[in-house]
């Protein structure tokens, strides 16, 4: 049986993070996922780390330094969820973030779902909203609201919060593999 969600971990010379990263993705409430841990060509230990774990869950790939897009594609095209769960190597989610998104995903009916981040700094202590305004000084009542907000005023949807249905994802094209950036906003 395939899992329900397959988480996407990105990585691009993350050491630091790598061990932090996983670790909250495997002590989540959620425990029906796969964990694709793409590597883009780091030049650290990452890939090393990643494979110290030996949960079954887990799926190393690697891929030469080609960016996010392509390595965001790469994942994909292996995912084999109902539900894409977006994740970089120098994040850490909430241990209940997979099941209150995917009990959202269901209720709602959603195809897409954002969540507000923590935002963190090296030492993993909360940082203020001030810090990262973009995040925080936007509010909408309504779907036509959030958009004109988003495509008029600017991205304030942070990417890495984000689980998406697999065949939404394939079917508009998120994880172009050309992109070097902007695929968060492209999302």
């Amino acid at each position: 049986m395939p899992p329900t969600v397959s988480v996407i971990c990105l990585c691009y010379n993350h050491e630091a993070y790598v061990r932090a990263a996983i670790n909250s993705i495997l002590n989540q409430t959620y425990g029906d996922f796969e964990l694709l841990f793409v590597d883009d060509g780091s030049t650290d230990n990452s890939v090393a780390l990643a494979r110290e774990f030996a949960d079954p869950r887990i799926k190393v790939l690697t891929t030469d330094h080609r960016g996010p897009g392509y390595a965001s594609a790469m994942a994909l095209n292996q995912a084999r969820g109902e539900y894409v769960a977006l994740m970089s190597s120098d994040d850490v989610c909430l241990s209940h973030r997979f099941e209150a998104q995917h009990k959202q995903m269901r209720e709602m009916s959603l195809d897409a779902l954002f969540s507000r981040p923590t935002l963190i700094d090296d030492g993993g202590r909360s940082l203020p909203e001030t810090a990262w305004p973009v995040f925080f000084k936007r509010s909408f009542r309504t779907t036509e609201d959030l958009y004109e907000k988003l495509f008029f005023r600017g991205n304030f949807l942070c990417a890495t919060s984000a689980m998406i249905r697999r065949d939404v994802a394939t079917r508009f094209g998120w994880a172009s593999a050309g992109m070097l950036q902007l695929q968060d906003y492209l999302l």
